[in-house]
């Protein structure tokens, strides 16, 4: 890997950097296009602990997801993707829910019964809502959750 450090604005390649155009600094009215109200979306993250065995079967987790879906009133894009690996205590099942404002993902650890669970959307939701799909189906003992409202 290839690294050049100067004053340059540079990105970092496998073989070779490529230098990134100058940054351009817009003012006045060409600027409005760029000009945002408020943040771009909404992430939620919910940090699960002592989960049922829901978390262990892949159709339970489907259901999970498109209920949530529903719920918090998106629209998915396409079914939701569940795979099971990992190795060890990271062993589990990993979710991902693609909806036409962003996606839901989560993972959820066998070895200890815990749950990750992510929502990010540029569509507000309800988090009330999330939090309650997730105590219904997976009636976790303890939840930690934090939303951050994300814009650049």
């Amino acid at each position: 890997m290839a690294i050049i450090e100067d004053n340059e604005n540079t990105t970092r390649g496998e073989e070779e950097t490529e230098t990134l155009p100058e940054t351009v600094e817009l003012t006045g009215k060409e600027a409005s296009p760029f000009v945002r109200q408020g943040p771009w979306g909404m992430h939620a993250i919910f940090d699960c602990g002592i989960c049922n065995e829901y978390i262990k079967d892949e159709e339970m987790i489907k259901e999970f997801a498109k209920t949530l879906v529903e719920r918090i009133e998106m629209k998915a894009y396409g079914e939701p993707q569940v795979v099971k690996f990992g190795e060890g205590d990271k062993e589990g099942y990993t979710l991902v829910q693609l909806i036409e404002t962003s996606n839901i993902t989560a993972h959820f650890c066998d070895s200890t019964h815990e749950a990750y669970i992510d929502v990010f959307s540029c569509k507000e939701f309800d988090m009330e809502k999330v939090e309650f799909t997730i105590r219904d189906y997976f009636n976790p003992l303890s939840i930690k959750k934090l939303v951050i409202h994300r814009s650049a």
